[in-house]
């Protein structure tokens, strides 16, 4: 039997304390919420992890029947299968029972991709993606070309779709095709715009009435529970990398939706800090000059070739 605990880190991040705490609305969770603390008591918080961890199990179990099925119709040399969700759902962590915010937990989702002609190419990916990379993916994958967006009311084409394909990455699970996942919330400080790196950093800029007004960066390597917003408690060491991350974000292709965030300028460092170049292929040349260029027609973009 799985044994269950409670969230390790229940309270906003230092840094972030204005984070609101948001719990399951119902006379039943109502009835277990400590009126000091605000939290629902231990033993409801385990009732309400476990079952939430039943429904994705009978989810699972769904899934397992319908893989089963394409097994014994001898399908699977011929299917592409892709499990994905929603994004994720805070059971307790910094005192919210809900789904709606740009930090890790609630903006990750689970993403698994089988595909008959890569099967040989096995194991786990740590590059970021997004889930409107599914759309060129599949399309790839079966062969079809990838269609335009509509420019307008009136044309059904004309603009390149927003997700890039991962069939790079299903070959070669090093790949890369971008540098961070991006998620959008509309919140209480504006919209905020989150970007997840492979190495383990998140950053957030908030915008609200044409500026940024907030600013969060998370290190999960030293910091797995978010703890604290280094934005804030260590702004001086870390406003190379706000600076480097916000001009990332921005960077072509990677943010090209983000209307209210590309009306902004990137955060600019006002202590003694150093500019971090943004060449992620170090060729010497910078990624804003690299463009939309992808010169041995591999799938990726050069400036995030290794």
């Amino acid at each position: 039997n799985t044994q269950f605990e409670v969230a390790k880190n229940q309270n906003a991040p230092i840094g972030r304390e204005d984070l609101k705490k948001y719990a399951i609305h119902g006379k039943d969770v109502k009835a277990h919420i400590d009126p000091n603390t605000k939290l629902i008591d231990e033993s409801y918080q385990l009732k309400l992890k476990r079952g939430y961890y039943a429904a994705t199990s009978f989810v699972d179990a769904q899934v397992g029947k319908v893989l089963d099925e394409v097994e014994k119709l001898n399908l699977s040399e011929n299917t592409i299968i892709v499990v994905w969700s929603d994004h994720g759902l805070f059971l307790g962590e910094h005192g919210r029972w809900n789904k709606h915010s740009a930090l890790e937990i609630a903006a990750s989702a689970p993403l698994m991709i089988y595909n008959p002609a890569t099967k040989a190419i096995t194991g786990k990916t740590y590059s970021p993606v997004s889930t409107i990379d599914l759309y060129p993916t599949l399309c790839e994958l079966s062969g079809l070309s990838i269609p335009e967006q509509p420019e307008n009311a009136t044309t059904n084409s004309g603009r390149p779709i927003k997700g890039r394909s991962l069939v790079p990455i299903l070959k070669n699970t090093e790949a890369q095709i971008k540098m961070g996942a991006v998620t959008v919330y509309r919140g209480q400080r504006g919209m905020g715009y989150g970007y997840r790196m492979k190495d383990g950093m998140r950053y957030i800029e908030w915008v609200k009435k044409g500026r940024p007004n907030f600013y969060e960066l998370y290190d999960y390597n030293i910091d797995p529970d978010e703890t604290k917003n280094l934005a804030v408690t260590d702004t001086e060491k870390y406003e190379p990398f706000l600076h480097k991350f916000s001009r990332d974000i921005r960077n072509i292709g990677e943010c090209g939706g983000c209307k209210a965030l590309l009306k902004t300028d990137p955060y600019e460092i006002t202590g003694s800090g150093k500019v971090l170049i943004r060449d992620f292929d170090g060729d010497g040349i910078s990624d804003e000059k690299e463009g939309l260029v992808d010169a041995n027609k591999n799938g990726i973009l050069d400036y995030l070739e290794k």
